[in-house]
């Protein structure tokens, strides 16, 4: 049952973050007007006292409280893997830099090593840069294994060839190239884990409905107030989620250290 009602939601996170927000927006109004209608209904059975009024705010400002912490823990995750994906790709480009230089003193071979990285480079940018669909990263992951396998038979020919220090050094570089391409592989795929999208989702509708249940008991709507909160709460909750989203939405990590190192390589 649960997969059902979260399924919906975890297509759009990985689809579109604008329609998220509206769902989520839409589901929170649902969930505020059926507890408000379920106050008035509570409160024209049996009237209301002081009592059940004080003990109706304080859990809703309980409820409201987590929500809110929630949504700072999400921020927080969000941010800091930002930051990561950030990192690892400007350690990416200069890695590949680095091994650019190096294949320069392992000559013949070198020049095929900085053929193949002509090639394996716009790869990269195409994985910072976020891939739409599933078939266009296999293509991408694949067209990047059958790179890396090219450069690594060039430097095995180099170091069967000559074993020294210098080689040595291109072998250190290639291998901390390829590291980071899996480092980058898995922080461009990682998103919002499911578990807490379920618990934010649940935790944000059953707060908003507490208060609507609250608002119904004391008789007054306020809708301009509550829309207003709905509207904060999603747009707080949709950058959240775009912060966090590595291939689609407006806050994405730059490739230009990536074209930066391209383009000081000159036209081929």
């Amino acid at each position: 049952m649960s997969d059902l009602l979260f399924q919906p939601l975890h297509w759009l996170a990985d689809a579109n973050i604008a329609a998220l927000a509206a769902a989520l927006f839409l589901l929170m109004l649902a969930a505020l007007e059926l507890c408000y209608r379920l106050g008035r209904n509570a409160v024209l059975a049996a009237p209301a006292g002081e009592g059940l009024k004080t003990a109706t705010g304080i859990v809703t400002a309980g409820m409201l409280g987590l929500f809110a912490f929630l949504l700072g823990v999400m921020f927080s995750l969000a941010s800091d893997r930002y930051e990561k994906r950030r990192q690892s790709a400007l350690d990416e480009a200069n890695a590949i830099g680095t091994v650019w230089l190096r294949a320069e003193l392992v000559m013949p071979e070198g020049a095929v090593i900085r053929a193949r990285l002509r090639d394996y480079l716009p790869l990269r940018v195409e994985t910072v840069r976020g891939i739409a669909t599933e078939a266009e990263a296999a293509r991408v992951v694949a067209e990047t294994a059958r790179l890396q396998g090219e450069i690594w038979a060039q430097v095995a020919i180099v170091a069967a060839r000559t074993p020294t220090a210098v080689v040595g050094s291109l072998i250190t570089s290639v291998n901390e190239m390829f590291d980071l391409a899996t480092t980058n592989r898995r922080n461009f795929q990682h998103g919002v884990p499911p578990y807490v999208l379920r618990l934010v989702v649940a935790v944000a509708v059953l707060s908003v409905g507490a208060m609507g249940y609250q608002l119904g008991i004391h008789g007054h709507r306020q809708l301009v107030v509550t829309m207003l909160l709905l509207a904060t709460w999603t747009m707080a909750l949709a950058l959240v989620l775009d912060i966090d989203s590595a291939g689609q939405g407006s806050v994405r990590v730059s490739p230009a250290t990536m074209i930066w190192t391209m383009e000081s390589w000159g036209p081929r």
